[in-house]
């Protein structure tokens, strides 16, 4: 990460070992990244002929569909450029250029920012060229294309982040005339902002149902990266603004940690915690936290905790709000009274394995609002 190509002096033999580091590398999606390392340990050969050839084909698969969307990303920018629209790219592709070999960071989107005026012309161009879209946030400013081909996915946004989210409400943190630059053919945003979005992003997540390792090596080598053009003042006060400061200067900490890659700045010290927990709940929880349907539906419990909310975490898992519902069941979103109706539906189908999830999900959600209020989330802005 640190520009070369990482490599591992000696690397596990313990078959087992390798299959439980396998599945943190397939729930994290960094399957190209650890084989890329492995391919090179010193002690290769000593290992299980069959996994590697398991690992091998898996982080190939992965690279080649990544490739391709790598490409097709490409080529869609520049006809979007030569229709008069210079989208923003936020995270995946702003960031795998970063990396010592790019496509072995792969990304199951690419988010980019557009003005709203500009969106009518952004939709037309991308149907044109074999994009169809999908999911339209309740407010409208994200909308989801997918290329029917190499089934790219665009996350199009005409805001940062939504207001009045559920979790991460940090669009007044970027409510001014943001400063842009072009890096790798992209237009992305300045080091600062750049970060101070990934740092937003991050927690949003956190909030929820968690994030991943992924996400963190995003944020330490992009930290790495730009560390002497980062204005780190700046970021404290628009961190300390959205309450993420001990957040912030705790990922700084792993960094300097764990990666041994960054020096937590000197303005962020006094404000990092202890690191392991963060550094053990990320492990656990998997790219967006969606290791598990329990961990994922502890979300309920950690936004309450969020936006100061408490009541009964079990009665939101067991009967969500209509938004939610109307996802599994879009007849809600003309008939609402139906509500009540679908949660029995819910339920029956279900049966005592929802309630045995709902009590594990709500004992995950009890568990990660300690921690949440441990690194300064425990109240929304």
């Amino acid at each position: 990460m640190s520009g070369e190509p990482t490599k591992l002096k000696t690397a596990p033999s313990d078959l087992s070992a390798w299959k439980e580091i396998l599945h943190l590398c397939r729930i994290h999606a960094i399957v190209p990244m650890a084989y890329d390392a492995l391919s090179r340990a010193e002690n290769k050969n000593e290992l299980d002929n069959g996994f590697l050839h398991t690992f091998r084909q898996e982080a190939i698969s992965k690279i080649a569909v990544q490739t391709a969307r790598t490409e097709e990303f490409a080529r869609v920018y520049s006809l979007l450029e030569q229709n008069g629209i210079s989208p923003t790219v936020l995270k995946g592709m702003a960031l795998r250029l970063l990396y010592p070999k790019s496509d072995c960071r792969v990304s199951s989107d690419e988010d980019i920012f557009i003005p709203s005026e500009e969106l009518a012309v952004l939709k037309r161009v991308l149907e044109n060229e074999g994009y169809e879209s999908g999911f339209i946030s309740e407010n409208g400013t994200v909308i989801h294309f997918m290329h029917r081909d190499t089934l790219l996915q665009l996350e199009v946004h005409t805001k940062l982040f939504e207001t009045q989210a559920k979790a991460g409400d940090y669009a007044f943190l970027f409510e001014r005339q943001l400063k842009t630059s072009k890096r790798g053919g992209y237009t992305v945003l300045e080091e600062t902002d750049q970060l101070l979005y990934l740092i937003c992003h991050a927690a949003k997540h956190f909030a929820m149902s968690g994030f991943g390792i992924r996400q963190i090596c995003d944020i330490i080598i992009f930290t790495q990266k730009y560390y002497d053009t980062i204005d780190f003042d700046l970021l404290l006060a628009e961190t300390e603004r959205a309450q993420l400061h001990i957040f912030t200067a705790s990922l700084m900490k792993i960094g300097e940690e764990y990666f041994e890659m960054i020096k937590v700045p000197e303005v962020f010290e006094k404000f990092a915690r202890e690191s392991e927990p963060l550094l053990c709940d990320v492990f656990e929880g998997g790219v967006f936290g969606h290791s598990s349907e329990e961990r994922r539906q502890s979300a309920r419990v950690t936004m309450n905790t969020v936006s100061g909310n408490d009541k009964a975490p079990v009665l939101g898992t067991l009967f969500p709000p209509l938004a939610d519902m109307a996802v599994l069941y879009p007849e809600l979103n003309t008939r609402p009274y139906l509500l009540a109706w679908y949660w029995g539906v819910r339920l029956i189908k279900r049966g005592a394995m929802r309630l045995i999830s709902a009590g594990k999900s709500v004992s995950i959600g009890k568990k990660r609002s300690e921690l949440l209020k441990g690194y300064g989330l425990g109240k929304k802005h």
